[in-house]
């Protein structure tokens, strides 16, 4: 029997912004420290067990706040690309919601203009079987 979690993360998507190297080293900006540090608040509080340590399987969902200039888009195709979203929910969920991101094996992600009039993500966890495959016979 697989597993699975849900939850509605009520913060406008993010980018994960690129780190930046400078005379005094390399730091993340600030914006994506504030940023994944809400993320992990939201995932926190919804998520009260220790973190995942199996196999997992992502599927995210980042909702936008719709300007008036798109009333009939679907579609989300400007700014932040959507590996770089999905970068700052899988950082932020590390110690939270899983041991490490780099257990996440499968992701199925979308950006969409959000029904509501604020932007959120909604993020589904699915605990993978490991199956073991049968000996080929001689």
């Amino acid at each position: 029997m697989t597993t699975s979690y849900t939850m509605l993360l009520d913060v406008e998507p993010q980018g994960k912004a690129r780190a930046r190297v400078t005379r005094r080293g390399t730091f993340t900006p600030t914006k994506t420290k504030n940023y994944e540090n809400s993320l992990k608040i939201l995932m926190a509080s919804q998520f009260k067990q220790k973190p995942l340590d199996v196999a997992l399987k992502l599927e995210l969902m980042f909702y936008f706040r719709r300007p008036k200039s798109r009333k009939k888009a679907l579609f989300h195709v400007v700014k932040i690309d959507l590996d770089n979203g999905i970068k700052a929910v899988c950082d932020a969920g590390n110690g939270v919601l899983w041991r490490d991101d780099s257990i996440i094996v499968e992701v199925h992600a979308k950006k969409m203009y959000s029904p509501k009039d604020d932007g959120y993500i909604v993020l589904n966890i699915t605990e993978l079987e490991e199956k073991k495959t049968p000996k080929p016979k001689p």
